[in-house]
């Protein structure tokens, strides 16, 4: 005899419970819906299922529309699982759910997760919680466009000085989604504008709307911190 939601619509998890009427012996089994295979909430629910599922005592099934227990596991063989991989991966999808919450998205998750997403799930991260990434940089080249009103060389020094600048409409992409910012704002400290002479002369005789390239370097490796805010909402 088999038990089963597997006909449940939009059922994410699916139970099954099999029973042998000579042996009296049963076997319980949970998985996710193919249709739900990467999806975010589904993939924690089964795995908060299994930590539950390997911690001594009984545990008892109820039925939340009857409000009454309907199954009690006296043992089973989930313990055989590695419990810390498992806590790891659900502090994992915990915080990608924060995140599919924050900015109303949800995430496919990808059967392997890369470096660069980590650093993007970081990045999202900071941007939720209102806070500054901060890091370092050796050199960094910046279009400048000529703007006689804004009196942009009088704005430069030979000397060091703190860089502030923005780009706009920045896009992060993370496991199917797509997330714009309004702006992204960066700032460079102790940094050195390399070719002074040369920069202010290329701005002198630029006409407005021309392009110049400039590079940003540190004053020296033990000064070379940036900071970058991401405006979200």
């Amino acid at each position: 005899m088999i038990i089963s939601n597997e006909k449940q619509k939009n059922a994410k998890i699916i139970l099954s419970l099999s029973i042998n009427r000579i042996t009296q012996e049963s076997k319980f089994n949970v998985k996710i819906n193919d249709k739900f295979i990467d999806d975010i909430s589904a993939n924690l629910a089964l795995n908060k299922f299994l930590i539950n599922m390997s911690k001594e005592g009984k545990k008892k099934l109820i039925s939340l529309k009857e409000d009454n227990e309907f199954m009690c596991i006296c043992d089973s063989t989930v313990n055989d699982y590695n419990d810390e991989a498992i806590l790891k991966e659900v502090n994992l999808l915990e915080r990608l759910k924060l995140l599919e919450e924050y900015y109303n998205i949800k995430f496919k998750l990808p059967d392997e997760i890369t470096q660069n997403d980590y650093e993007n799930m970081f990045i999202l991260e900071k941007v939720m919680n209102n806070e500054v990434i901060e890091g370092t940089y050796d050199e960094i080249m910046l279009k400048i466009e000529i703007n006689r009103e804004k009196k942009q060389a009088e704005k430069l020094s030979e000397d060091e000085i703190k860089i502030d600048f923005c780009c706009y409409n920045e896009k992060i992409l993370l496991f199917g989604q797509t997330i714009t910012f309004k702006k992204k704002l960066i700032s460079l400290y102790s940094a050195v504008i390399e070719n002074f002479d040369r920069v202010l002369n290329k701005i002198k005789y630029a006409d407005d709307g021309d392009v110049i390239k400039v590079i940003c370097k540190p004053v020296d490796t033990k000064n070379n911190k940036v900071e970058v805010r991401y405006v979200y909402k």
